[in-house]
């Protein structure tokens, strides 16, 4: 079952407006100005980083999948952390999106 914590890797609606989607998306925006002084070695350890202190929250955030041959969004099966950490590298390289909307503590209580 998916959580409000958890990230959905994929495109879309569902994970584009999935609670734990639009936190990643926040929490990279803050770190984003720390990436751009970080050496090549920095950055890969401030992307773990920021899965880590994901995983490590309660409950933790699960970097999902949708389970290979099932429809989107009927299964979904956990990423390896190496693949969060390059999801998490692409997100801070990646332009900011103007649709991201501020994240509220009504969205982080589900």
């Amino acid at each position: 079952k998916i959580s409000s914590t958890d990230v959905l890797c994929g495109r879309g609606t569902p994970s584009i407006r999935h609670t734990g989607n639009r936190v990643f998306r926040k929490v990279v925006k803050f770190n984003k100005p720390i990436y751009n002084v970080c050496t090549k070695e920095e950055r890969d350890h401030l992307a773990e980083s920021i899965v880590k202190v994901l995983e490590d929250q309660s409950p933790p955030t699960r970097f999902l999948e949708p389970y290979p041959g099932s429809a989107y969004g009927e299964r979904w099966v956990p990423i390896s952390k190496e693949r969060a950490i390059r999801k998490t590298l692409q997100a801070i390289r990646e332009k900011e999106s103007s649709g991201d909307e501020e994240i509220t503590s009504n969205d982080l209580i589900q």
